[in-house]
């Protein structure tokens, strides 16, 4: 493993009685008990010193929705869509209005 600032090499050993038993509830520890050591220390390694926006579950499925009724959209279909993913088809018709502005720029 790299060393941290000339502070020479650091152990996973090490790293994980650092980071997880001495500071339990830090967001490095929560991330490294979550997806591990090694993909933490590669997190750690990509981004240091960056300050990284993770956006909400919900904001996630929302694009991932959206970017599927942009998709289906086959020009007349707004009331299908309000069906499929219970909306209205005043919502299709402003997700596909975003989608077309996207693909603009």
């Amino acid at each position: 493993m790299r060393g941290l600032n000339g502070a020479g090499k650091i152990s996973r050993t090490d790293f994980k009685k650092n980071i997880i038993y001495n500071n339990p509830g830090s967001s490095i520890a929560v991330i490294t008990q979550e997806i591990g050591i090694d993909a933490a220390i590669r997190i750690v390694e990509l981004f240091a010193g960056e300050v990284i926006y993770i956006p909400r579950w919900q904001s996630v499925c929302r694009q991932v929705r959206d970017k599927r009724i942009a998709d289906e959209f086959t020009g007349c279909n707004y009331d299908e869509l309000a069906k499929r993913y219970d909306l209205t088809a005043r919502q299709v018709r402003n997700i596909i209005a975003r989608s077309r502005k996207l693909r603009k720029n």
